[in-house]
C-alpha cells in the first residue's frame, strides 16, 4: 500500500513548500494528543503523579501553584500565534467565556478543530501516565448544560462561517492553509462515551451541523474505546456514520502489561478494547492513534511494538477496517515526571515497523520536551 513520506501528511505539500524545514517542527503536536485536555489554570508540577482521585491531596498546593502560574502568563499558550514548536506545544481548552467549546489548531485535522468537553469535571476511567490535563485543581464546572453547550457551538460554528474565528489572536498567524473549519471533535478532559447523554448529544450536534449548512464538516470522537460496547454508544455511532463522523480509536500498547501501565485503566481489559475496536471497525474505518514514549528512560521494547503491529493485522485479518495509523509521542507536561517523548528518529523507525509489518497508511507526529 503506497504511504506518504515519514511524517509528512497528504494535503500538506503547499504548506511545506512555503514553510520549509518548519513543516517537521508543525507537526509536533495536536490537541487530540491525549483523550483529554484541560484548560492550563495552573502548572502541575514535574515530579508529581496526578493521583487518580483527581482532587485527592490537592487543594492546600493551589495558592503555591498559582504563584508558578502567574509568571507564565506572558507566554504563548494560542496556537496560531507564531509558527514555531513552542506555539503548537499550546492546545488551551478555552474559548473566550465558553464552558464546553473551545478551538484549536490542529494538525492532525489539517486546520481549525472545534472541540466538545463533555467531561468538564475532569474525570476519566483512565490515569494515563501521559495525560496532560491538569487534575491538581478543581474544574470551572462540573456538569453539562447541553443547551449552553449547544448555544456555543453554533456560535463558534458561525464564526468559523463568516471568517470571524480565524482572525483570533490564536489563529491569525497560522499559515493561510489552516485557518479553516476542519472538523468538529469530541474530546475534551475525559472519555466522551461515557457520558451519560452521549448519544442524544451526537444528535444535536449533527442536526445543528445540518442547519447551519456545514454537512460537510466531520464529526471525530476521540475515544479509549472502553465502553463502544455499550447499546447507547453504539446507536450514537451509528448516527455518526450518517452524520459523517468518524472514530479516533487509542490503541498504545501490543501487549497487557505495557498497556496496564502507561494506561493504568479503572478495571477495563486489555482484551475488552481490542474486542471493541474490532467490532467497530467491521462496521467503519477507524482511525487508530497511538501515543508511544518514554518511561524512565526507556522507549517500548521491541517485542512490544511488534505485539502491537500484531494486534493491528489481527484487526484486519479479522475485518476490521483501519483507515490509519497515526503514532505519536509526548509533547506537553504528562502527569508522571518519569515520561518523556521519543526522538524524530525512533518515531520514524516505529513508523517505517509498522508500515512494513502492518501494510496499513501510518503517519508520524514528533514530540516536545519545550513545557
Amino acid at each position: 500500500m503506497d504511504s506518504p513520506p515519514l511524517g509528512q501528511k497528504e494535503g500538506e505539500e503547499a504548506f511545506a513548500d512555503e514553510a520549509g524545514d518548519a513543516g517537521k517542527e508543525n507537526r509536533r503536536v495536536d490537541h487530540d494528543e491525549s483523550l483529554s485536555g484541560g484548560v492550563p489554570v495552573v502548572e502541575r508540577r514535574s515530579e508529581e503523579r496526578v493521583p487518580k482521585n483527581p482532587w485527592a491531596g490537592c487543594f492546600a498546593s493551589i495558592e503555591a501553584r498559582a504563584a508558578n502560574w502567574q509568571g507564565r502568563q506572558g507566554r504563548c499558550y494560542s496556537l496560531g500565534m507564531a509558527e514555531s514548536p513552542r506555539t503548537l506545544s499550546r492546545h488551551p481548552r478555552s474559548l473566550g467565556e465558553n464552558r464546553y467549546v473551545y478551538a484549536v489548531l490542529s494538525r492532525r485535522a489539517r486546520g481549525i478543530s472545534v472541540g466538545i468537553n463533555l467531561n468538564p469535571d475532569k474525570v476519566c476511567n483512565f490515569d494515563c501516565i501521559y495525560c496532560q490535563v491538569d487534575r491538581t485543581t478543581p474544574p470551572l464546572f462540573r456538569d453539562v448544560d447541553e443547551g449552553i453547550l449547544l448555544e456555543e457551538l453554533e456560535s463558534v460554528l458561525q464564526r468559523a462561517n463568516d471568517g470571524s474565528l480565524f482572525r483570533e489572536f490564536r489563529f491569525d498567524a497560522a499559515h493561510t492553509s489552516m485557518r479553516r473549519l476542519s472538523d468538529i471533535a469530541f474530546a475534551g478532559d475525559g472519555e466522551p462515551t461515557t457520558y451519560p447523554r452521549f448519544r442524544e448529544v451526537v444528535g444535536d450536534v449533527i442536526a445543528l451541523k445540518k442547519r447551519l449548512g456545514l454537512e460537510e464538516i466531520k464529526i471525530s470522537v476521540l475515544t479509549n474505546c472502553t465502553v463502544l460496547h455499550r447499546p447507547s454508544v453504539r446507536e450514537a455511532l451509528v448516527l455518526l456514520d450518517r452524520g459523517g463522523g468518524e472514530i479516533w480509536a487509542k490503541l498504545d500498547a501490543g501487549t497487557e502489561a505495557y498497556y496496564e501501565k502507561v494506561c493504568v485503566p479503572g478495571g477495563a481489559k486489555f482484551s475488552r478494547i481490542l474486542s471493541n475496536i474490532l467490532e467497530a471497525a467491521r462496521v467503519r474505518p477507524l482511525v487508530i492513534q497511538s501515543l508511544f514514549l518514554r518511561h524512565e528512560g526507556t522507549p517500548p521494547s521491541p517485542e512490544e511494538v511488534e505485539a502491537f503491529c500484531g494486534r493491528l493485522s489481527d484487526i484486519a485479518a479479522r475485518g476490521g477496517r483501519i483507515r490509519l495509523v497515526q503514532v505519536y509521542t509526548v509533547a506537553r507536561r504528562p502527569a508522571a515526571a518519569s515520561v518523556a517523548p521519543l526522538s524524530d528518529a525512533e518515531v520514524d523507525a516505529l513508523v517505517e515497523t509498522v508500515r512494513r509489518r502492518t501494510a496499513l497508511e501510518v503517519e508520524a507526529y514528533y514530540g516536545s520536551t519545550d513545557w
